[in-house]
This record gives structure tokens, sequence and C-alpha cells, in this order.
């Protein structure tokens, strides 16, 4: 993560040195923490375009082997977290005890879906998942009890094994994990602090072309689950004739029906507020706010534009049962 906000801190300390009284200190950086044997459960509340399910599965971190598959000479203290017994706990604002809900509960048991494993060095860093393939193994079974053909099952399985579908599973999963903990990696825990950057990308020309910008706060001490935490904010907006070129044609897969030939303009917001426990630097509550904005044109030259909005909302809560630092 970028460190330049910290860099910048350190150089006015050294313009301005403490008398040696009282000698200049630096607030302590986020840096990952969580000890080996972690365990504890995530909830996840998700709300998409007025649909609102919950969900929860156990996690557990806990060293990788050495000689797990795919690890190479970089491999040394790699942590494997784990994820297991999913539930579900509402859907639409039914509990888990209406009848409804407890159907779909029934087909999840059914179905016994692999969770996915993620493969973290020790510093933190997402370095992919570690079950890709036993997840795909369980999908195409699935779809073969569901009355898929052989030869269906065989283009299903050459799809999901794709490094696209690969690429897009892990980065499914790293959006979850950067909210979580990769997003505050080097933030200073102090009160007030902020950072801002821009989001650009060089052209063959060299000049740089903007995107948009992002936005990290440390907001200061606040109370959760009867612990004292730090909340922690990131705010990204993307938007211009360059974001729309680098992303206009994945419109139609994040909306789908949308007609591409329409859109004239689009913005994404993307903001992320967590709450992590002061002793255990580990999160208690992390909500992400994601939102595409797309303004489409008339079908009539005279007519204003209209737009239309995509919204997804995730809150993760998590209780943590050992260790408990």
């Amino acid at each position: 993560m970028v460190l330049t906000a910290l860099l910048a801190c350190v150089a006015l300390c050294a313009q301005e040195p403490a008398p040696a009284s009282q000698p200049a200190t630096r607030p302590a950086a986020f840096a990952f923490a969580w000890p080996v044997g972690s365990r504890g459960r995530v909830k996840e509340a998700q709300s998409k375009d007025g649909v609102d399910l919950a969900m929860s599965s156990e996690l557990v971190l806990s060293a990788r082997a050495p000689s797990a598959p795919a690890a190479g000479a970089d491999a040394a203290g790699e942590l494997l977290l784990e994820r297991g017994d999913p539930r579900i706990e509402s859907y639409r604002g039914y509990s888990a005890s209406h009848p409804f809900v407890q159907k779909l509960i029934l087909k999840l048991d059914e179905a016994s879906p692999v969770q996915p494993a993620l493969v973290l060095g020790p510093d933190g860093a997402l370095r992919g998942l570690a079950n890709y393939d036993a997840i795909l193994d369980d999908l195409v079974q699935r779809q073969a009890a569901a009355g898929l053909t052989k030869e269906e099952q065989r283009v299903a399985r050459e799809r999901l094994s794709s490094e696209a579908e690969r690429a897009r599973a892990e980065r499914q999963m790293r959006e979850q994990w950067d909210a979580w903990v990769a997003h505050w990696i080097g933030v200073p825990l102090e009160a007030g602090w902020t950072e801002t950057r821009e989001l650009s990308f060089e052209l063959p020309s060299g000049k740089r072309a903007r995107t948009g910008s992002v936005e990290r706060r440390v907001r200061g001490l606040e109370e959760r689950a009867g612990a004292s935490c730090w909340h922690l904010s990131r705010f990204e907006q993307r938007s211009g004739p360059w974001f729309f070129k680098h992303v206009g044609g994945q419109l139609p897969q994040w909306m789908p029906g949308l007609e591409l030939s329409k859109v004239r303009a689009c913005t994404l917001f993307d903001q992320v507020d967590a709450w992590i426990d002061v002793q255990t630097l580990r999160p208690l509550e992390v909500t992400r706010r994601h939102a595409l904005r797309v303004e489409l044109a008339a079908d009539d030259p005279a007519a204003p534009s209209t737009v239309q909005k995509s919204e997804n909302t995730s809150t993760w809560t998590f209780e943590w049962s050992a260790p408990a630092k």
C-alpha cells in the first residue's frame, strides 16, 4: 500500500525536531497481526438492488503446510484462512425460522458448497485461492446432479478452469480481503490522518490519463461490540472519459440488459468503513458500499438523458473466539 503520507509525516518531524526532553514519536502503523489459531465467525449481510441476504461462515487461520500444492520458494511463512460451516441467516428480511428461508437452508445443506480458502503472506498480502480446483469440481458435480449432460459438464469445466474465471473468483475474494485488511496496511493509527491520491494510468504518449481518486482516513476511536476500535474509511470514485473507455465493455456484465450503445458516461463509487479492534487489530465490523451510475442517451435526441444505477452494500460482522491476542 502507499505510504506517502506517513513518509511526509516523518519529513515534517525532521524539519521541526522536538525538544530533547520530549523525543519525537511516530504513531504505530496498521499491520496484519492475526495470530495463527485465530478462529471466529463472520456474518455477511448483503443488499443488492433491493434483495437482502445474510449468510455466515466459520473462519480459521493456520500456518500453511510448506508442501502445499503450488507453494513456491517464497512460500515460507504463508498462512491459510479457511472458511467452513456456511449458514443462511436471513433472506429479504425473513429470519432463519421462516418456512421459505428454511427451504433455502435445506438447499444449501444438500449442495454442501466448498468454501474458498485464502493463501496469505506473513504480511497479510493475499496471494491467491488455495482450493479453486476443489471449488470447480464441486460446481461441476452439482451441475451434473441437476441434469447436465457429460458434454455440458465438459464445457462448464473448461470454462470454469480458464484463467479468466480463476481471476474473477480471486478478484471477488480480494475485494473482501481488501476491505477487511489490505486497504489499511501502513495507515498510521492516528485520529485525523488523511491521504488522497489520484488514480490514473500512463498513455503511450507518456501523459497520464486520470480515472478518479481515492481517499483514506483514520476517523478516530469508536466503540463496536463493546470494544474500543479504530474507525478507518476509504472512498474511491472513478469517472471521466478514460475510465469509461477502460471499463465500458464490461458494463453489460454488471448491469444485465444494459444497451451499451446508449451509454454516455459512467461513475463508480466504492466506500469502505472498518472498525478495527485496538487490542487485537482484527476487524469487528466492516461495511462496503459499491455503486455504479450510468448515464444513458434517450431514444429521442431532444429528450434529456436518463440514469440507471446498481448498488451493492455488504456488511461483515465478526465474532472472534480464539485466541484473544
